[in-house]
């Protein structure tokens, strides 16, 4: 049981940890400021009964590195995790409940706390973890407020807020959770979904694979039954020899299309919710193949957009994975870039297969509008978009990053924001 709260309270924190990752360097920017300046104004402009600068230092530094997440945190997820959950436990229940004591539960402080619960329901979605965070911070400051001081008739005037501070948390929690609710009911409805299309068109396709099956072994005895036919009769119902290629080869463009039928449901599943796409009908592949197969597929609005891309496939390699699937990364890659080219009226698109002995890679730049750094750590994130609203769901780079370490490859980015974004699909690393 223990275990199982626990890696609760862990996922909760690392998902909160996303959800508050887009306004952080606005959140550290209140943090760094906040401290000081407020110490300045219950110091000298409406004096307050107690004041610490020690813990308003400590507080003001654990702020800046907020403020500089996009550099210190890129790489070090977990740690960003664990950082910020200490940073929120310390800067608002803690601090805040301990200067309330300190202060003798003044007014001030009372709403000073109140607005300190009303943070915490603003920067976190998981109403468990506000009420985890807000009562382990405050135990905390009870505790630093026993051992450091003691006056008279604090607890009653402190005991006279609590009712107020638990209906905040009451009410928060049951709003906060309502809004988890719709959000997973929401998940719950895509996944669903996916699944009974999948159900209903793989059932038929099923039946078409294993009729193409069975024809695979009589169709070619019949055509070359009429062949001989067709030579032993002239008066014979004529078939015209473009129409006996077309069934000499229907069979084949049939299996293949019912294969990329199959592989479209793989990626609806993907995005709808599906934690895992299924590798046994993967093939090794060539991936100068899977660009150009890419390319000729997408479906470009003008001629003049396929013009502005540049292919250099010297290199090639091969990797084992889903023709189909790999080329819808590259369809959600061309179609960002295109519109970002559009939005920006010039750009174009440069595709680079590189492979030696040390690395296999994609390279896929574009030179429109690029990235803004602040962004740039998030755009694999599910549901995470930077385009209009209704252009897009924010799926589109969460599926690319799915579907590559399906391959057991990666995708990363890099940017300069008004120059260019690159794209590298990693399939093997160098060392």
């Amino acid at each position: 049981m223990v275990k199982i709260l626990y890696a609760r309270l862990i996922r909760s924190i690392q998902q909160s940890a996303v959800f508050v990752r887009p306004n952080l360097f606005f959140i550290g920017l209140v943090g760094v400021i906040g401290f000081p300046l407020y110490y300045v104004i219950w110091e000298y402009i409406f004096p307050q009964e107690y004041e610490n600068i020690p813990l308003r230092i400590i507080g003001c530094l654990s702020f800046i590195p907020f403020v500089f997440h996009k550099k210190l945190f890129k790489k070090h997820k977990k740690i960003f995790s664990i950082y910020w959950f200490i940073t929120f436990l310390y800067a608002l229940p803690f601090f805040f409940t301990y200067m309330l004591l300190m202060n003798g539960a003044s007014a001030v402080w009372g709403m000073s706390t109140m607005a300190a619960i009303l943070l915490l329901f603003l920067v976190i979605d998981d109403w468990v973890l506000i009420n985890i965070i807000f009562l382990t911070g405050t135990l905390l400051g009870w505790t630093l407020y026993l051992f450091t001081g003691w006056q008279e008739g604090v607890i009653y005037a402190y005991l006279e807020q609590v009712p107020i501070y638990f209906f905040a948390l009451f009410s928060g929690s049951i709003f906060s959770h309502k809004a988890e609710l719709i959000k997973n009911e929401r998940q719950y409805v895509m996944l669903s979904v996916g699944s009974n299309i999948a159900h209903e068109l793989r059932t038929p396709l099923s039946g078409i694979q294993s009729g193409i099956d069975g024809l695979r072994k009589y169709l070619p005895t019949l055509i070359e039954g009429y062949k001989y036919a067709e030579n032993k009769k002239p008066d014979l119902k004529n078939i015209r020899s473009g129409h006996l290629y077309t069934l000499e080869t229907l069979l084949e463009r049939v299996s293949n299309e019912t294969t990329f039928s199959n592989a479209i449901i793989d990626m609806l599943l993907v995005k709808s919710g599906q934690v895992k796409i299924e590798d046994k009908n993967f093939e090794y592949i060539h991936a100068n193949d899977c660009v150009q197969l890419a390319i000729d597929r997408y479906p470009f609005q003008r001629v003049e957009e396929k013009e502005l891309i540049q292919v250099n496939c010297e290199n090639d390699f091969a990797f084992k994975g889903s023709e189909i699937l790999f080329a819808h990364i590259i369809f959600n890659l061309l179609k960002n870039s295109l519109y970002f080219i559009h939005k920006a009226q010039k750009g174009k698109i440069f595709i680079t297969i590189e492979s030696d002995t040390q690395q296999d890679i994609i390279r896929f730049k574009d030179t429109s509008l690029g990235i803004k750094s602040a962004t740039l750590p998030y755009v694999f994130d599910q549901f995470y978009s930077t385009l209009e609203s209704g252009r897009g769901a924010g799926i589109g780079l969460y599926f690319c990053k799915f579907v590559m370490r399906s391959f057991g490859g990666d995708i990363k980015v890099i940017s300069n924001y008004g120059e260019f974004a690159e794209f590298s699909l990693v399939f093997r690393e160098e060392k």
